[in-house]
């Protein structure tokens, strides 16, 4: 069932603990198609670019690879998400906290792959770094969701790439199905391209400052939490 209450306070440790034994929320026997209900989105952002080669140290890619790594591209006023720190990305439980006026929708997602390579594509070398999650019971949606890292070897061209399939969840509360039919696809949008658009923001700032601090609040040090008892 969707986990949806009124803004308040969470019992983040206790909403992560229920994430351990939680089970994807679909299944695929085969690649998904539209005719089964599946949407798919491509976004592709521009970031500053660096010399051509290998990625550069402190680089532009570099930067991204870091705020990826982190969630620190999402709009925390529309969605923040929580992990313990402990946890490998390669096999993390995240608990997404998704706001909508004064609703507060808890999601729990789990990092299903983390890619570290270099790939052939149109003809140009790419080297490419993110990860992907899929989404478990609860979820508003059923599907998977990636942000990669992408550089062109041959240009010095850096990217932010987004990818997903979607279907929404089967929702018994009335007015949250209602709610979503009418504002999900739309809040779908305009989550990724305010990550799009912080992403660009948060990398040009450190280039042109020259560090971390760059004016734009970050959110991974104060969502992250610790093992009940640590």
């Amino acid at each position: 069932m969707v986990d949806v209450r009124l803004l308040g306070k969470t019992d983040v440790e206790g909403e992560l603990a229920k994430l351990r034994d939680a089970k994807v929320n679909y299944e695929l026997a085969a690649p998904p198609e539209a005719e089964d209900g599946w949407s798919f989105d491509e976004y592709c952002q521009r970031l500053p670019s660096e010399a051509p080669g290998e990625p550069v140290e402190g680089g532009p890619y570099e930067i991204a690879r870091r705020l990826v790594k982190d969630y620190e591209f999402a709009d925390p006023a529309i969605i923040k998400a929580v992990w313990l720190p402990e946890s490998p990305l390669e096999a993390r439980n995240m608990l997404l906290q998704g706001r909508f006026l004064v609703l507060r929708f808890l999601l729990g997602v789990r990092v299903s792959s983390v890619v570290d390579e270099t790939v052939e594509e149109d003809g140009r070398t790419l080297r490419i770094w993110g990860w992907c999650y899929r989404t478990l019971s609860g979820h508003l949606e059923a599907g998977e969701m990636c942000y990669r890292v992408v550089k062109v070897l041959e240009t010095g061209e850096v990217q932010f790439r987004v990818c997903r399939y979607v279907r929404s969840e089967q929702i018994r509360n009335p007015v949250v199905k209602a709610g979503w039919a009418t504002f999900g696809r739309l809040m779908q949008i305009v989550f990724v391209k305010r990550s799009l658009a912080r992403m660009k923001r948060l990398v040009e700032a450190e280039m042109v400052l020259g560090h971390r601090d760059v004016g734009v609040p970050l959110v991974a040090d104060r969502v992250q939490v610790r093992e009940a008892g640590a």
